[in-house]
Formats: C-alpha cells, sequence, structure tokens
C-alpha cells in the first residue's frame, strides 16, 4: 500500500509536473502512526516541493501534523518550533480562533517537562479560544488537563473542583458516555491517590454502571483493575482476583498487550504471595508471551524477576539461574535499545537540519523569482504595483494591532524553546546515567541473592568434593560482582554530565583517593547511604566510615552538609 501510494505521486508529478499539496497532506495524515518516518518524508516535500507558494492554512496544518510526529518520536523542542510555526501561519490565515487544540498541543508538551505553569497559560488559552467558537466538549477537555496540572502540583482541592466542572460540562453537552466515564476514571484516582478509598471505589463503579459502549472496554477493564488493586492492598485476596479476572476479559475482548501484561503481573503477585506457585507461573508464562510477542522490554523484565522468585521458592536453583542470565541479558539489550534509540533521535534531527537547508533554498529561490516578476511588473505597471503596494500597507496595518499580542507571546514561547532545548539535553544525560547506575545496582542486588541461595545450597551438602562446583561459580559471581568495566563507563557518563566536578575535586584536594572520588561522585547524584551500599557491595556500615573520612579528608565543618557542598564544584 505504501509503494502504491508513492508511485502514484511519483507518477502525477511526471505526467502533470506538479503534485496537489492536498495530496501530501493526505499521505501524512495515513501514515503519522503506522510509519512516522514516511510521514515526516511527506510532509517536508509539501514545503521544499512545491512549485508554488502554499496557502497558509495548509501550511499550518503540515506545521502541526509534524509538530504531533515529532512529539511522539520523543522529540519535544523540535516538535514546539513546528507547533509555533503552525500557529503563525494560522494567524496569517486569519484563523486565530480556530487554534485551540495547537495551544493544547503545545501545553501538553510543556506539561510533560513538567513545565507546569507554561502549561497552565497555554490550557487557558485553548479554553477561551474553544469558549469564543462555542465547543464545550473540547473545553471539558482543557479543564481536565488543567486538573491534571493541580494534581502535579499537590493542590487536590482544586484538582477535585476541576475535574467535576469538566464532568458537568459533558454531563450537560456532550451526551458521550465514554466521556464522562473518564472523568469519572480522573476523579477515582485522585481520591485513590489521597487515600479516600470508600470514594474512590464509588467512582470506578460508576464507570461500570454508566455502561460504556462497545470499543471503549479499556477504561472499563482500567476501573476494574484498580478496584483489584485496592482489595490487594487491603488484603481481600478473593476480591482481587475476581475483578483482575473481570479486568481480563475486557483487556482482550478489546485487546492491549500492555494492560495485559502489566494485569498479569499483579496477578501473579498474589500467587507468589499466597506461595501458589503453579498458579504464578500460569499467569507469568501468558504475560511472557504476550511481552515477547509485542516487545514489551519493562514488562519482559518484570516477568523474569518474579519467575526468579516463584524458582527461589520452589528450591529450583537451575531455573532460578537461567533467568538470572535471561534477565541480565535482556537488561544489556534494553540498554543498547536506548542508546539506538538515542542514534535514531540524532539521525532524524539530521534530517530536520537537512530539512531547513532545502527550505532556505526554496525560500531563496522563489525571492528571486518574485524579484523578477515584480521588476516586469513595475516595468509594465508602475502605477498599478504602487496602487497595490499602498493597499497591501494599509492592509498590513490594520492586522498589524491584532497579530502583536499573538507575535509576542510566539517570541516568549520561542526563547521557552530554547530553555527547554537546553533542560531536555541535561535531562536526558542525568537519565541516562541514572539508567545505568540502576542497573549496576539492580545486579548487584541480583548476584548477591544467588549468592546467598548456592550458598545455603551448599550448606545442606556434607562433602567437600560436591561443594566444589557450586564454589567455582561462587567465585564468577563474585567477580563479576566486583569487576570495574561498569565503574569505568559510569565514570565516562559521569564526565560528561557533571564536567569538571571530579577534575576540580582531585585539583583542590590531590590526596582523594580513586574510592573517594567514587563516592563523591555517588553522592552528588543524591544517592543515600543504602543505594551506595547497594550499588557498590559493601555494607551500610562501611559506607558510613567512608562517608566520615572523606568529611575529614574535605575539611568540611561540623554541621555542614557534605552533598551541598560536593555541589559547589559543579
Amino acid at each position: 500500500m505504501k509503494t502504491l501510494l508513492f508511485l502514484l505521486i511519483t507518477l502525477n508529478v511526471v505526467l502533470y509536473g506538479e503534485t496537489s499539496p492536498k495530496q501530501w497532506l493526505d499521505s501524512v495524515l495515513v501514515y503519522k502512526e503506522s510509519d512516522p518516518n514516511l510521514a515526516l518524508k511527506f510532509g517536508f516535500d509539501i514545503l521544499t516541493h512545491s512549485a508554488t507558494e502554499l496557502p497558509d492554512l495548509i501550511l499550518s496544518r503540515t506545521h502541526h501534523e509534524i509538530g504531533w510526529v515529532l512529539n511522539n518520536q520523543g522529540l519535544p523542542v523540535q516538535a514546539m518550533n513546528y507547533y509555533i510555526s503552525s500557529l503563525d501561519y494560522l494567524i496569517r490565515a486569519g484563523f486565530y480562533l480556530e487554534s485551540g487544540w495547537l495551544h493544547n498541543s503545545i501545553g501538553n508538551i510543556y506539561f510533560g517537562q513538567k513545565m507546569y505553569d507554561q502549561a497552565l497559560e497555554k490550557y487557558i488559552t485553548a479554553r477561551e479560544l474553544f469558549t469564543q467558537t462555542g465547543n464545550p466538549c473540547a473545553e471539558a477537555t482543557i479543564v481536565n488537563n488543567m486538573a491534571l496540572i493541580a494534581k502535579a502540583n499537590g493542590d487536590y482541592e482544586k484538582a477535585v473542583a476541576l475535574f467535576n466542572e469538566a464532568l458537568n460540562i459533558r454531563n450537560s453537552y456532550c451526551k458521550k458516555s465514554y466521556l464522562i466515564a473518564h472523568s469519572y476514571k480522573y476523579i477515582g484516582d485522585l481520591y485513590w491517590e489521597q487515600g479516600q478509598i470508600t470514594e474512590a471505589m464509588n467512582y470506578y463503579q460508576r464507570v461500570l454502571d454508566i455502561g460504556v459502549t462497545k470499543g471503549e472496554g479499556n477504561i472499563w477493564g482500567l476501573s476494574l483493575q484498580s478496584m483489584g488493586e485496592i482489595y490487594f492492598q487491603q488484603g481481600k485476596t478473593n476480591n482481587a482476583i475476581k475483578y483482575f479476572k473481570q479486568a481480563e476479559d475486557c483487556f482482550i475482548s478489546k485487546f492491549n498487550p500492555e494492560y495485559l501484561t502489566k494485569l498479569y503481573l499483579q496477578m501473579s503477585d498474589i500467587h507468589i504471595k499466597e506461595e501458589q506457585a503453579d498458579s504464578a507461573k500460569q499467569i507469568l508464562n501468558k504475560a511472557m508471551t504476550i511481552a515477547e510477542n509485542y516487545g514489551l522490554l519493562d514488562q519482559h523484565i518484570g516477568v523474569l524477576s518474579r519467575l526468579i522468585n516463584v524458582s527461589t521458592q520452589t528450591g529450583d536453583m537451575a531455573k532460578s539461574i537461567s533467568y538470572y542470565q535471561q534477565l541480565n541479558a535482556l537488561r544489556e539489550y534494553r540498554h543498547e535499545s536506548e542508546q539506538q534509540k538515542s542514534l535514531e533521535r540524532s539521525e532524524v534531527r539530521l534530517e530536520l537540519s537537512d530539512y531547513k537547508a532545502k527550505l532556505m533554498e526554496e525560500k531563496l529561490r522563489l525571492i528571486n523569482a518574485k524579484r523578477q516578476r515584480n521588476f516586469a511588473s513595475l516595468i509594465g505597471g508602475f502605477i498599478l504595483v504602487m496602487a497595490w503596494m499602498i493597499y497591501r500597507k494599509l492592509k498590513q496595518n490594520q492586522l498589524v494591532a491584532k497579530q502583536r499580542k499573538a507575535l509576542h507571546q510566539q517570541a516568549i514561547d520561542i526563547e521557552r524553546t530554547k530553555t527547554l532545548q537546553k533542560d531536555s539535553e541535561i535531562k536526558a544525560k542525568k537519565n541516562e546515567l541514572l539508567t545505568k547506575a540502576t542497573f549496576i545496582q539492580q545486579k548487584n542486588d541480583l548476584i548477591e541473592k544467588i549468592t546467598q541461595e548456592l550458598k545455603y545450597a551448599m550448606s545442606l551438602l556434607k562433602s567437600q568434593e560436591n561443594q566444589h562446583p557450586f564454589k567455582d561459580i561462587l567465585n564468577t559471581l563474585e567477580d563479576t560482582k566486583t569487576s570495574e568495566s561498569h565503574w569505568q563507563e559510569f565514570e565516562r557518563q559521569f564526565t560528561g554530565t557533571y564536567p569538571g566536578l571530579l577534575k576540580a575535586l582531585a585539583r583542590q584536594f590531590p590526596h582523594l583517593t580513586a574510592v573517594d572520588m567514587k563516592m563523591c561522585a555517588y553522592l552528588n547524584m543524591n544517592m543515600n547511604t543504602k543505594e551506595i551500599a547497594k550499588l557498590t557491595g559493601l555494607t551500610t556500615r562501611a559506607i558510613e566510615v567512608r562517608r566520615h573520612r572523606l568529611r575529614k579528608k574535605l575539611n568540611i565543618e561540623k554541621g555542614k552538609d557534605l552533598v551541598s557542598f560536593l555541589k559547589t564544584f559543579g
């Protein structure tokens, strides 16, 4: 289908000299979810290969769709640039009142980056526009988004009021059961987070009572799952299993692999707690199949971690070690996948740079063509051109007052985008560093657990000859645990994220040892004593001693915080 559409468009170019911009835009809409890279190609072609200047509405819609694709590919900064350009073209076309969803999209980017004040500003603008254009259902969606900001800021009272306001709008104007069900679910989640279990259960039950239409089974299933979780926390195992099974039916009927695997993990936790190993294995095998078929790495890791616990419960050490090896390999694969995604995002950035260069060339070509036409028109009809220029100037003066506020806001958004880009790069480096540290810590935890199980198994064997193979395995595990390779990679990433910190410490305190430098690095990442102990394989007492010695070497006065002192170096 993709090849056929591409060939038809290409044939149209050959036969008629150009392609309708509407055809390219239709292609973007067709492929933006199924093949986002192809959608981007069609979008860039609209902006660079058109033989004539495009209408502002086509340009606005194209920039909006490109922004949507980029945001879903994890490039919020680039998406923001295209959203701002889309808004600019919409204003030029005289359709500013229709920009409500565009402001909502920009607000969603700010929300995703936890820039809540900026997100709220955009949501308020979107709500005002939807109110002016008479779109109450869209307004209710914006009010829900505003409630999510209040919830994120810990203002639960305001969040409840906003969620209920959105619910009232939907009850009065929308009359769509699935939208009302979503509002009930939002309110139920909020009450649950505050520990108000009775109120939460009441709203989840309202979702079930409302009669959600066919095709909207997931919101029903999520409500059943939440009720099951609450019963599990209360120790009501039978009730929890009952609701989990009903949620399973919903997720199967409107198949959602991610929801289904997460549900199976929760169901297995019940069986593991009740020491029902066979039932736990049966559920985990279902989850394993779905996770493998749909590439759900996090869920796959969760399955293997629980299978290790089940194997340990039943004393099957061979299975436990096998699952550990699979888990370790999968975590390595996830780490490599994250690095590959970073490379792919870099490639998209290069494509964007290439697109911008082509766009500049096209603009220059159009400018030159316009100059030539204007020169010919000037010779043929100077008076007519002057009259047109005067008329255009008058029209521009009329538009300036209307556009000034919008353009000023765009300038602010551009500055915020630059700040967001810088913050995103720093955040990405810190997340990668934290991922690496977490991986080392999880590896050491698992090695320590298996080591203890092997030692226990050895204690049951009286013969030294029978214990000998286990000693080799213990030595191998210990070598893996104390390996410096992970620290060396961690140190490189740490230096890239916090440039100058370790060098500054070494310059001012040349007597610091390599062990001291490691402690400085871990403390600068706000890791506590217990976390550092797990990461290094030492006891918490040993880490406390090292912290005390480090304070002395750094000449830190009593009462002064060690971590705060380290952060002054970078």
